[in-house]
């Protein structure tokens, strides 16, 4: 039998299922007209027929290609991994497919992935920032070719555009606040980033908790370093191996409090009898280290599903108000038992 003649057809899909073509292309579209149920059944029909839409026949007509990039700084950070699986989740709800696209936290890599993508067109772009002035820059090129994008995770201060972010400020003030109601003065702070604006703001949030808890804010206690786990392991015996050392540590993501747990356990000291330590992003495996680790949830799904539904409702309705979206997500702390009371 000749494969082409014995392909399904969306009519085909249309008969099995009981509804139109044209409902049925809808559908497939991830089109809001449609309804959840009436999806599933044209999903599950389609799938007994093994119909596959044609969507390059589709782009070629329409100029679309039902596919969004998402451009992240790392994929070995489980924080990137969660955002990546909650954006895939919405915009396959939606009949979108994502291009994963990793800077590594190289600025000339991140350039190169926004250029890349803006000359060979995904229908609009999800960008997780590491490089400020050469998302700036590239940012404006979008805009010229009419390539919807959304910001996603941080904000970048004075540039015009679509963004979800995070409280960062506010996650590190709601970190710091909690230590210093627990009676710590003295509070290391694990500094990892691939450069210093991704920190600032976590630093700035935890300096405004000093300042109106009436405290001096102590710089010599803040230590730059990478961000994976070995990073915080070395920089928390550094801080901790001091005559002078602080009572808490405070890391700017999990992985760098992670390492700082297993440097508290090499010295003889115990979490959080003689150190209290406090995260920030509330990963999976925060919860499950020990002890528990107390973190500031980055809530990363929520994140993920604005950002896809933000992108989308411009790439659909080009007709839309042209006033730029703004949502900035407040982060929450999460407490477990990596913390106590200085008595």
């Amino acid at each position: 039998m000749n494969d082409l003649k014995s392909k399904a057809t969306i009519y085909d899909v249309a008969k099995l299922a009981g509804f139109s073509a044209a409902t049925v292309s809808l559908a497939l579209s991830g089109s809001p007209k449609i309804k959840e149920s009436t999806k599933e059944k044209i999903r599950n029909a389609a799938g007994k027929l093994k119909y596959q839409p044609n969507f390059l026949a589709r782009g070629l007509v329409k100029q679309e290609t039902k596919t969004i990039c998402l451009i992240i700084p790392d994929n070995l950070n489980p924080v990137f991994a969660e955002i990546t699986q909650g954006v895939e989740h919405f915009a396959y709800g939606r009949g979108y497919s994502i291009i994963l696209c990793i800077t590594n936290e190289d600025a000339q890599r991140e350039k190169f992935y926004l250029e890349i993508m803006r000359n060979n067109r995904a229908d609009g772009l999800l960008v997780f920032p590491t490089f400020f002035p050469v998302v700036q820059e590239e940012a404006l090129r979008l805009r010229a070719s009419n390539v919807p994008f959304v910001i996603v995770g941080r904000r970048i201060e004075g540039m015009d555009s679509d963004y979800v972010a995070i409280n960062l400020e506010s996650g590190g003030y709601k970190a710091a606040d909690f230590l210093i109601k627990l009676g710590h003065k003295k509070i290391g702070i694990i500094y990892g980033v691939a450069n210093p604006d991704l920190g600032k703001s976590r630093l700035e949030g935890f300096k405004r908790a000093f300042l109106e808890n009436g405290l001096h804010f102590r710089t010599d206690f803040v230590k730059g370093c990478g961000y994976r786990i070995h990073d915080g392991y070395k920089v928390a015996k550094e801080l901790l191996s001091n005559k002078d050392r602080p009572t808490a540590l405070f890391a700017i993501n999990d992985l760098l409090a992670i390492g700082a747990l297993k440097a508290v356990k090499e010295l003889g000291l115990k979490v959080p009898d003689d150190i209290s330590i406090v995260g920030f992003d509330d990963i999976e495996f925060a919860s499950y280290s020990d002890p528990p680790l107390t973190t500031v949830s980055l809530k990363e799904k929520e994140m993920g599903k604005t950002a896809v539904e933000m992108l989308i409702d411009r790439i659909e309705n080009t007709s839309a108000d042209s006033k730029r979206g703004a949502i900035l997500i407040e982060p929450e702390l999460i407490v477990r038992d990596s913390c106590a009371e200085i008595i």
